[in-house]
């Protein structure tokens, strides 16, 4: 602070000094009126160095004045008139030193204040843009919308505000609204944009637009609606996919009745026998439709790789369509792998539709099982343990993936696809039933060199195999009390024949309530087999409830819909036996057994 007052104090003494020694080497004779060149010294210290240094620049030219221009041979002055004189002149230098200072002052504050209002227009994270009303010309754009668009600054000020536009029109928008635009970057991409403007007063009319950038938002948004509608569509197909179980439950059921009863020789014996495998085929597609909507029930088992494959096969040739080639080539021995068959299949489908996406004009796809044995060089590429593994190969023609695309395609919600093309969920789906399944998945792909995708799952021992079909006769009987509920008359009348027949004590419900009132006043029910999906009381909410009173009574749960999260949860968990829809004689006859001839338990896992 002292530095600084020495230096304004010792400019107005400088140009004091420069304005006598100008007059006096001009001469005395010359220098008719001095006061005009100290008056110039002052005016000048008092717009560069303040009001201050200006007062004091005056004192200085009064004294140089009177000590030698006005009266040299006395002290000061001469006269009265030349004092009077000399004071007039210096009430004008202080009144000039106020009034420019006042200005000097104004300056510094308009200037710090532009200084302050550019940064926070540069340095502001939205991007800005003003631009002129009449002939839309960008004035000026912050450093945000410079990396927003792609352009320089002075490429930016060569534009319009119209040239920014996708489609080349510009929506204008009220004081302070906003509007949803597109806008085009130097590269050609466009993004969303939301747009308000303000009327800035400069001497043109003129318009701040404040630009935000909602690309990512309206992507999430769109995913979110893909994502709920067919959450939608799931729903409906798990619907009609628990119906018709039912249907199928009452048909199988009542075939398998049907052919005990022929004999053997009985002409009716082969009709009733497709009617019977009829309704198998119709249960494989209704359990299609349960992986489709990702509510079927997880059960993992020893399967065959390729049997899944094969299995499968009809479903994906209808996914693809006519201008793509699924060539399917299954391994030539066995391949046993421990996982869900449901799950298996959702996950060879999303990679299906994934490879027929890549190829919009065509092309083929190839899948192809295997096995594979891994050291631990090879098993640390893959990210796994080294050892025995299946493979599951399935590899396009399409355009390939760079690598950052490569390392985000596990990602949930992303996704290449165009909006409203795909959720970004499957890729995400399929990753994490491989991890939970012990194994890995590989990606092996190139711009315009097609995708391979590698599923490793470890190696198994035997099959499990499902049983072979039998008559009620060969099948294993009991004498127990089963309490049945199901709030379908006919799947439950169909339960209730062939449990009678072989040989069990059955007790109906339609409801959970019923089952409730009939546990009150029945003493003897060695097992509850229970519909999951039932309205007021689902079925594992009824075990728990009946676990509280009897708990050594075994429970079976059938269904071929588990309905909400909570209810798949408990279900896959643990703590209750499954018996899947559509059931039959002898599903029903290997379930029963199974649970009573288990240990009795004294609560059931919720």
């Amino acid at each position: 602070m002292l530095t600084s007052r020495v230096v304004r104090y010792g400019g107005a003494f400088l140009f004091v000094a420069a304005a006598t020694l100008l007059m006096m080497a001009a001469g005395r004779w010359l220098a008719e009126d001095p006061s005009v060149a100290f008056l110039a010294a002052v005016v000048l210290t008092a717009w560069l160095l303040g009001t201050g240094p200006g007062i004091f620049a005056v004192a200085l030219s009064a004294l140089s004045q009177g000590r030698w221009f006005i009266a040299p041979d006395l002290l000061f002055v001469a006269t009265w008139e030349q004092g009077a004189a000399l004071a007039t002149w210096c009430a004008e230098g202080v009144l000039v030193c106020v009034l420019f200072g006042s200005l000097n002052r104004q300056r510094g504050t308009l200037a710090r204040s532009e200084r302050r209002y550019r940064l926070l227009f540069d340095r502001s994270p939205v991007p800005k843009l003003l631009y002129e009303v009449a002939t839309l010309r960008i004035l000026a754009a912050n450093d945000a919308a410079v990396r927003c668009y792609g352009y320089s600054h002075e490429e930016l000020l060569g534009l319009t505000t119209r040239d920014l536009a996708e489609d080349g029109s510009l929506r204008e928008s009220l004081e302070g609204a906003e509007v949803s635009a597109r806008h085009r970057r130097k590269d050609g991409s466009t993004i969303a944009v939301e747009i308000t403007t303000h009327a800035v007063g400069l001497r043109t009319p003129s318009r701040l637009a404040v630009v935000r950038d909602v690309t990512r938002r309206k992507e999430l948004e769109e995913q979110l609606r893909q994502a709920q509608k067919m959450e939608a569509v799931g729903r409906l197909a798990g619907g009609v996919a628990h119906d018709f179980n039912n249907l199928l439950s009452v048909i199988g059921s009542y075939a398998q009745l049907t052919l005990d009863e022929l004999d053997e020789g009985s002409e009716l014996r082969e009709l009733v026998g497709e009617i019977q495998k009829a309704s198998e085929r119709a249960a494989q597609l209704t359990r299609q439709l349960l992986v489709f909507s990702r509510q079927e029930v997880r059960q993992p088992r020893s399967i065959d790789l390729n049997e899944t494959l094969v299995g499968s096969g009809k479903m994906l040739r209808r996914l693809v369509g006519e201008n793509v080639v699924l060539e399917m080539t299954p391994a030539a021995r066995a391949v046993p792998v421990y996982v869900d068959p449901g799950g298996i299949e959702q996950v060879l489908m999303n990679l299906v539709v994934n490879a027929r996406d890549a190829m919009s004009s065509g092309g083929t796809i190839r899948v192809e099982t295997g096995t594979l044995t891994l050291d631990q060089t090879e098993a640390q590429r893959y990210g796994c343990a080294p050892g025995e593994y299946a493979k599951l190969t399935v590899a396009d023609e399409g355009a390939g993936m760079d690598s950052a695309t490569r390392l985000r395609i596990f990602e949930p919600f992303f996704t290449t696809k165009p909006a409203g093309k795909g959720t970004g969920l499957g890729l995400a789906m399929a990753f994490g039933m491989v991890e939970e399944a012990g194994g890995a998945i590989h990606v092996a792909s190139a711009v315009g060199a097609g995708s391979t995708f590698t599923i490793l799952l470890p190696l198994c021992g035997a099959l499990s195999h499902a049983p072979p079909a039998n008559d009620c006769a060969t099948l294993p009987r009991g004498s127990e009390t089963v309490l049945l509920v199901e709030d379908d008359d006919d799947v439950r009348a169909t339960a209730a024949c062939a449990l009678r027949k072989l040989g069990y004590r059955v007790i109906e419900a339609a409801n959970g309530g019923e089952a409730l009132l009939i546990c009150e006043h029945e003493s003897q029910i060695d097992v509850l087999l229970t519909d999951v999906v039932m309205p007021y009381l689902d079925g594992p909410a009824l075990a728990e409830r009946l676990a509280r009173t009897r708990p050594e009574m075994k429970v079976v749960c059938m269904s071929g819909y588990a309905g909400s999260q909570a209810t798949r949860e408990r279900l896959e968990n643990g703590g209750l036996t499954f018996c899947p829809k559509p059931f039959t004689p002898q599903s029903l006859s290997l379930a029963l057994r199974k649970v009573l001839s288990e240990p009795a338990k004294h609560a059931v896992n919720g």
